[in-house]
């Protein structure tokens, strides 16, 4: 038989009923800061606003006049088959490509809050009602990792799709899901970590075949384009890299945030590269090695659902990564949804630890004039604090998470007499054969 708890309309409202009253307002001004700080400059011809978009043009236009030099620069940070996406973007002018790449980063996020709604429905067995769908899409399009994606010029939106899609495709659709995975991996690296949950995958031979053709076929047949020494270069970048950091304000990841401790407050403002100290190294493989192996535990044991062990391995990425900027938690923000959606069935204080953690979400690094005043006026531990925000409310949901599925609480508990004991966390739909 099948077991169902309560819909979502009926017990998911006071959460995001709270973090819709703010978000919902904040829509019209989001776009309208991106269109006057960076829009108006760059279709002026002040190209300076593009960001990171101007390294991926850079490397781009390095590639087309010599592919050899691609990595000859110290910013192009991406796989060569990344250019597949920049290659197109700038044969028109910067402002336009600008403009189509934060286009194609707002439709991804549309879709991946779709896919998020649909991976929570599937494994709770709730419906997520209008109200609390219009409030998921508002709350996504206002967060600073969002907005911060748009701004710098990033591609964040597509990797966040591209390991939702993954999570969504992977019970029924294990070689589709592989490819789309590598789809992922080849703009960035983070997705691939996502890979370890097909271990439970009943039809692994499916999604080998899959990793298979995107991770080996998929290259060899780029290699008239990308040629073995182009991989090998950024492997080697990769390598050579791996113990560097920038850790100016903008990075939120743990190895930044713990080296930052020890350093003037001018760190806050400089974005150059620096070494990451080995005490901080220890910590974040600690840490990362911790919390990921008891998701996968969790997972593999049937303590947690596919979708839940899945959104905590992404907003696990940017904590643990030595360039977490702000707009790489994107890919914690599924992980704070899920939050607000499990909050609104327990008590006023859990509910309200939610909001909180959701509504730092919203807030984005303060321009550099602020936050030089701030280091001037105020305690260093507040500068701390405050670039470290996102870290924070990620491990503390991470830890709730965890929490609940060794507990063995389920996400929502079924209304039914059957035992929680029998309900991986996450999962509010019980299979029983009779």
């Amino acid at each position: 038989m099948t077991v169902r708890a309560a819909p979502v309309s009926q017990r998911r409202v006071k959460p995001l009923f709270a973090v819709g009253l703010v978000a919902v307002p904040l829509l019209p001004a989001v776009p309208a800061y991106l269109y006057r700080a960076t829009f108006s400059r760059l279709f002026g011809g002040e190209v300076e606003y593009a960001g990171d978009f101007l390294f991926f043009a850079e490397g781009t236009q390095r590639f087309l006049a010599d592919p050899a030099t691609l990595y000859a620069g110290s910013n192009f940070l991406y796989p060569p088959p990344s250019l597949l996406l920049f290659i197109p973007l700038v044969q028109l002018p910067v402002a336009w490509g600008y403009t189509v790449l934060a286009l194609l980063n707002a439709v991804a996020l549309a879709v991946s809050v779709g896919l998020f709604i649909h991976l929570y429905e599937s494994s709770s067995g709730e419906r997520v009602d209008g109200w609390s769908r219009g409030a998921l899409f508002a709350a996504a399009f206002v967060s600073a990792p969002f907005f911060q994606t748009v701004k710098m010029g990033q591609v964040n939106g597509l990797v966040l799709l591209a390991g939702l899609a993954f999570l969504t495709l992977l019970p029924r659709r294990p070689l589709i899901a592989a490819g789309v995975l590598t789809l992922g991996f080849w703009l960035k690296l983070y997705p691939l970590a996502l890979a370890i949950l097909g271990l439970k995958n009943v039809r692994r031979g499916r999604l080998a075949l899959g990793f298979a053709l995107g991770l080996i076929v998929f290259p060899i047949l780029l290699l008239p384009l990308f040629s073995a020494v182009q991989y090998a270069d950024y492997a080697g970048f990769v390598v050579s890299s791996g113990n560097l950091s920038n850790v100016a304000a903008m990075n939120q990841g743990l190895p930044a945030v713990l080296t930052r401790l020890t350093l003037p407050p001018e760190a806050f403002t400089t974005y150059t590269g620096h070494a990451i100290d080995f005490l901080p190294r220890v910590v974040t493989i600690t840490v990362g090695l911790g919390i990921g192996l008891a998701l996968v535990g969790a997972y593999v044991r049937g303590r947690m659902s596919l979708a839940a062990a899945g959104v905590g391995l992404l907003a696990l990425l940017p904590a643990v990564s030595v360039l977490g900027w702000e707009h790489t938690y994107i890919l914690a923000l599924p992980l704070v949804w899920w939050m607000l959606l499990e909050a609104a069935s327990a008590g006023r204080l859990v509910q309200a630890a939610a909001v909180f953690g959701a509504l730092v979400f919203f807030v984005p690094k303060p321009p550099e004039p602020v936050v030089a005043a701030l280091l001037a006026g105020a305690p260093r531990p507040l500068s701390d604090l405050l670039h470290a925000r996102f870290l924070i409310v990620a491990l503390g949901f991470l830890g709730t998470l965890l929490f609940l599925a060794w507990r063995r609480v389920p996400g929502i508990q079924p209304e039914t007499t059957l035992s929680s004991e029998s309900v991986p966390y996450g999962t509010g739909v019980v299979d029983e054969q009779k």
